[in-house]
């Protein structure tokens, strides 16, 4: 089953087509976890932005895909954008064992 699961590939839903430029528009990436991914979660964060009219008028989903929690862990994903922080809680758990 894991080997199955690794071979699935991401699905990008709507294309990203570049950042903001403009000073007036921040772009905000979110990333859900793979065990809460799923279309409750996408459809909660759509509906709470559908909720506030001023949201309606300014918030664009520019980029939407769905990265396969096997995917992730096939390409260490996760160790390589968390290396820095791995690296220290390693070297926190050495130096409180030798304490």
């Amino acid at each position: 089953m894991e080997k199955e699961v690794s071979k699935r590939i991401p699905t990008v839903v709507v294309p990203f087509n570049g950042l903001c430029e403009s000073s007036k528009c921040q772009d905000i990436f979110v990333y859900l976890r793979p065990e809460s991914n799923g279309i409750a979660v996408e459809s909660a964060l759509m509906r709470g932005i559908s909720l506030v009219p001023d949201w309606q008028n300014s918030i664009n989903l520019i980029y939407l895909a769905n990265l396969p929690g096997g995917f992730l862990k096939a390409k260490g994903v996760f160790e390589e954008h968390y290396n820095t922080r791995i690296k220290f809680a390693q070297k926190v758990k050495n130096y409180l064992l030798h304490l």
